[in-house]
């Protein structure tokens, strides 16, 4: 890839908005792909941002500011910890493009899944995630998908996903941050026990079936 010559000026811009985190908003998906592609392009100060997100923990229940009853975790700062020394690991990557297909595939599956109560990757009537993305008429090269269930803010729905806690695999952390996607779609809706929940499928390289 050729490198860009930027001139003094716009390389200070750059330098002065590079770091700026996305807006606090409610679950939603360009939000959560902004905070997404944000986690993925700086790892650095995203890792501080976990390291502020770990103070709030008293044992193993973490109290936001202005939250006196706390969300209960399953690993406390242990699986904060280990997310900050994966995240300060990684490598700035490039952000995720927003596709229409796969949103569509995110949507469908958040409503066909949110109303009922149901969780995991395996739809309904036994549609597996490459099936659900052929629905939407694209051949991914490669494909993941996360989901994340209560969280009431696009941040804490990336938080949730990077922190991995009580996921042995860290298998969504992994998904964040694989270099081999390039584009992304999210659905985000209701979901009968834990409120909210987002849906991210990710793909490499798509063609059109």
């Amino acid at each position: 890839m050729r490198a860009r010559l930027l001139s003094l000026a716009a390389a200070i811009g750059l330098a002065a908005a590079c770091c700026q985190a996305p807006a606090q908003a409610a679950p939603s998906e360009g939000n959560v792909l902004a905070w997404i592609n944000w986690a993925r392009a700086h790892p650095a100060e995203y890792a501080d941002m976990l390291r502020e997100y770990r103070s709030w923990f008293q044992g193993r229940v973490v109290h936001a500011p202005g939250d006196e009853t706390g969300v209960a975790t399953v690993e406390g700062v242990a699986a904060v910890d280990e997310a900050i020394a994966y995240v300060e690991r990684q490598r700035p990557l490039p952000p995720l493009e927003q596709n229409d297909r796969l949103t569509r595939a995110a949507e469908a599956y958040a409503g066909a899944t949110g109303p009922s109560g149901r969780v995991g990757h395996v739809g309904p009537h036994g549609e597996t995630l490459m099936q659900r993305i052929r629905a939407v008429g694209v051949l991914p090269s490669s494909a993941g998908e996360v989901i994340a269930y209560g969280p009431d803010t696009s941040e804490a729905v990336v938080r949730q996903l990077i922190i991995d806690d009580g996921v042995p695999s860290r298998g969504h952390r992994m998904e964040i941050f694989d270099p081999g996607y390039r584009v992304a779609g999210v659905g985000c809706g209701r979901h009968r026990v834990y409120r909210t929940m987002c849906v991210v499928d990710f793909a490499g390289a798509l063609a059109e079936r």
